[in-house]
């Protein structure tokens, strides 16, 4: 077989990558992920032998084919830059009006802490699917006190926080379990509320 001959599989494949690129380009995805399929590209070409090269070519473009393949499930798994990298050419400017809660929680022991994070967990993952006005809903440690943490709620409208939230099974069966220790003097519990300007943007 000529050397023409053999390089048609290769050429097809090259072909079918770059023709890939350019359609995850145009979906404003992925330019720093092509940067780790190059260099995944020039890594193997310069760690593996000219004579493992040089296979034969049904080989080669299966080789070819798997590299593709596991680049174009990295793109898949983080639409719109999750898990990966944010386009920031794509993000818009927050529309104004949405209602923000900010709460502080600081515990005077870790099993306090620790029950309720429990209990806010179960309630997030309840409103994650199936409240739609709530568009921010997340809890953080602190990362110099251990007993100190923040909830940060993020609404579309204070409606959706004022009659819809606090009229769901989620929120009445955790609001309890915070209340109670509180009135043991386990956690104190201090916070504000406000309506956003519409001069920022969230990812």
């Amino acid at each position: 077989m000529g050397a023409r001959e053999r390089m048609k599989p290769r050429s097809f494949v090259r072909s079918f990558v770059a023709k890939s690129r350019r359609e995850v380009a145009d979906a404003s995805r992925c330019a720093a992920r092509r940067v780790g399929v190059l260099s995944f590209f020039h890594f193997w070409r310069r760690v593996t032998p000219r004579r493992a090269r040089a296979m034969a070519p049904s080989s080669r473009a299966f080789g070819w084919f798997v590299a593709l393949t596991l680049a174009l499930a990295h793109v898949a798994r983080a639409p719109g830059g999750r898990g990966g990298v944010v386009d920031v050419a794509s993000r818009t400017r927050n529309d104004d009006g949405a209602f923000v809660l900010y709460v502080e929680l600081e515990f005077t022991n870790a099993r306090a802490a620790e029950a309720l994070v429990r209990a806010w967990r179960e309630c997030a993952d309840w409103c994650r699917t199936h409240e739609r006005g709530l568009l921010h809903y997340e809890i953080s440690q602190s990362n110099r006190d251990e007993l100190k943490y923040s909830i940060f709620e993020r609404y579309a409208s204070e409606r959706d926080y004022a009659e819809t939230h606090k009229a769901t099974e989620a929120y009445k069966t955790f609001r309890p379990k915070m209340q109670a220790l509180q009135d043991a003097g386990e956690l104190k519990v201090s916070g504000s509320s406000f309506f956003e300007l519409g001069h920022g943007f969230v990812s």
